[in-house]
């Protein structure tokens, strides 16, 4: 990342932080440790989604079909495995409304929010 690519994402996570001040009634102490883990999964998934590649690349074929990635295949390269409940993207693709999604937890518990989702991936 250049230094005019890394101008613009601070001034673009200032303006974002100036939003959440001001449009919202909760406090910064409210608001940080969301916005943190949002920051943090979405670095893992990218670190997740690097080392994946790698890992594919050396991957053996069966019958035609690449052998699947393993949780064990990440910790040998120092990585976070991440199922795909936990990635980033099956996180922001989820519907605004968790309750109509029907989605069910692997013990069968409905979950009605996204606070459920995450704390069961």
């Amino acid at each position: 990342m250049d230094n005019k690519s890394i101008k613009k994402l601070e001034a673009d996570l200032w303006e974002s932080a100036d939003l959440l001040r001001a449009g919202s009634k909760l406090t910064s102490q409210q608001y940080c440790m969301p916005v943190l883990g949002l920051l943090f999964l979405r670095y893992a998934y990218s670190r997740f989604k690097k080392v994946e590649e790698e890992i594919l690349k050396d991957r053996p074929v069966r019958n035609g079909h690449v052998m699947p990635v393993e949780a064990s295949d990440f910790a040998e390269k120092s990585a976070l495995y991440l199922p795909k409940e936990a990635q980033y993207s099956y996180l922001v693709n989820l519907p605004e409304d968790i309750k109509a999604a029907n989605i069910v937890a692997e013990n069968g518990q409905q979950m009605n929010s996204l606070g459920e989702v995450v704390n069961h991936a």
